[in-house]
């Protein structure tokens, strides 16, 4: 679940700028909350459990630049993304090491990108190690950047977006390394288990991955495997 906090002190542009951000990640779990100050933000939220902070800088009492300077001072891993109408602060900002400056005019263009880079880090910095026992020693794999494992002719192959890892092993003894990891892999057939980040669609019985892989679902597990995904991209069925 990725933690987004809005914080702009107009309530119309906090309720646009999460519209379009529901938008831009509408294949991802997100709690989306907003706050109207950096007075409240302060005072009200618990910013170690904020994963991205979208910060308007224009704002009544505390400016975004104050809220900034606070931030960094006790909370260096908030992902800081300023959302503002006022492009000439953006040399002020730099100093309070934003992830992105976003215009509100340009939101349309600039916020997808900015979030989506956003997710990667995050992804990034959730690595998560398991270690599987193998004839030549021991694997150590990052399950977060895998997209699927399928089973082919007793050796599970581990596709991540650019390479893949082979190592012998069985469907259940894999889902046992799996077990208890944040990374949380729905079993499409017998014989694939796929990460519900890296789905792009689903067609049919097919589920299409970022990779432009399709792999197809059993017709057992459709239902169940579609209900998973689903909820993982937050639209509950």
């Amino acid at each position: 679940m990725i933690k987004i906090l809005i914080c702009d002190d107009e309530l119309q542009e906090r309720s646009f700028i999460e519209k379009k951000t529901k938008e831009c990640l509408k294949h991802t779990r997100l709690e989306i909350s907003s706050v109207e100050s950096g007075k409240e933000l302060f005072q009200k939220v618990d910013i170690n459990e904020i994963d991205i902070l979208l910060l308007d800088i224009d704002m009544k009492g505390m400016d975004g630049l104050e809220v900034a300077q606070r931030l960094r001072r006790d909370f260096e891993d908030v992902i800081l993304i300023f959302v503002t109408n006022h492009a000439e602060y953006v040399f002020d900002a730099l100093q309070y090491q934003p992830f992105r400056y976003i215009r509100k005019s340009f939101l349309d263009g600039e916020l997808p990108v900015a979030l989506n880079a956003a997710i990667e880090k995050l992804h990034m910095q959730q690595e998560q190690y398991v270690y599987i026992k193998n004839k030549n020693g021991e694997i150590r794999l990052d399950v977060s950047r895998v997209c699927y494992f399928e089973l082919e002719a007793r050796k599970i192959h581990a596709y991540s977006m650019n390479d893949k890892t082979v190592f012998y092993c069985s469907i259940k003894q894999l889902e046992q390394y799996l077990q208890g990891l944040d990374t949380e892999f729905v079993k499409i057939h017998s014989g694939c288990l796929v990460n519900p980040c890296f789905v792009e669609q689903i067609e049919n019985d097919v589920v299409i991955m970022k990779n432009e892989k399709k792999l197809v679902m059993s017709r057992r597990n459709m239902k169940s495997v579609k209900e998973k995904i689903y909820f993982y991209w937050g639209n509950f069925i």
